[in-house]
């Protein structure tokens, strides 16, 4: 996490996408915040331990985001979508396994 925080001041990303997050429900949100940007994430539901899985979408907060429940149903496991608005256009980013 310390990398991707320290890439993300540098290159000043306005949307990150990121798959095998290796997240669980465990792990609150305060560890994998980055100053500046919302975060979407959606862990690996699994009742085994196993390592793997999990995904996260972050957005800068200079833009309008909100996250798609409807659209993170969807039929995979692993998937976090949301709805970005800038100049008056939607656009939609989702990362999913």
């Amino acid at each position: 996490m310390d990398e991707l925080r320290e890439r993300t001041l540098v290159n000043d990303f306005h949307v990150i996408a990121i798959t095998e997050t290796w997240a669980r429900e465990d792990v609150i949100d305060c560890e994998l915040n980055i100053d500046g940007y919302v975060l979407y994430r959606k862990d690996r539901q699994s009742e085994e331990r196993c390592k793997g899985g999990g995904v996260a979408v972050f957005v800068k907060t200079t833009l309008k985001s909100k996250p798609l429940i409807k659209l993170n149903d969807s039929k995979f496991q692993d998937s976090v979508w949301c709805q970005i608005e800038a100049n008056q256009s939607k656009l939609i980013v989702g990362v999913f396994l």
